[in-house]
């Protein structure tokens, strides 16, 4: 967590482009919509990319690689997704892309080599079963803490966590 935040933190300092990268179901979009929104009081360089459940299936897939790639990103925020994107994630490093993954699905033994993972399954986290956006909802007040910021204005998005 402090490493994402941390990495955040400079991203946002710098003015870079920083993408959240969703899941298509209800938990993702939930995840995506929050986290984009909380970054955005901070910056306007912070975008977001849902994959076609049909065409692009489950994590980062091909076609978000060349949007990000195309687009100068220079940050990537998985939510509810990210933790079995080994080779995108190997790719996206190439282009000297950072990836932090919030995830919460269930680790496949060896894990992608992102800058951080915020997953309660892979660490000592007291509560094992948060959803993608409990998950995304924690790194958010992990960053608002980190900014100085009271950390109760997260409480506004626990409409979209209840929802995920």
């Amino acid at each position: 967590m402090e490493k994402a935040v941390e990495r955040i933190s400079v991203a946002l300092q710098n003015e870079e482009k920083i993408l959240v990268y969703g899941d298509y179901d209800v938990d993702g979009i939930t995840s995506t919509s929050l986290l984009y929104s909380a970054l955005s009081n901070f910056s306007s360089n912070i975008y977001y990319y849902i994959p076609d459940r049909f065409e692009e299936g489950y994590g980062i897939s091909e076609k978000g690689t060349k949007f990000i790639i195309k687009y100068h990103i220079s940050l990537i925020i998985t939510v509810d997704c990210g933790i079995t994107s080994f080779k995108e994630i190997e790719c996206i490093k190439k282009y000297n892309i950072d990836t932090i993954i919030t995830d919460h699905h269930e680790p496949t033994g060896t894990i992608p080599k992102a800058l951080s993972i915020i997953n309660p399954k892979s660490c000592d986290y007291p509560f094992k079963e948060l959803a993608g956006v409990g998950v995304a909802f924690k790194l958010i007040q992990a960053l608002y803490m980190f900014l100085g910021k009271d950390k109760n204005l997260t409480y506004d998005y626990l409409d979209l966590v209840a929802l995920g």
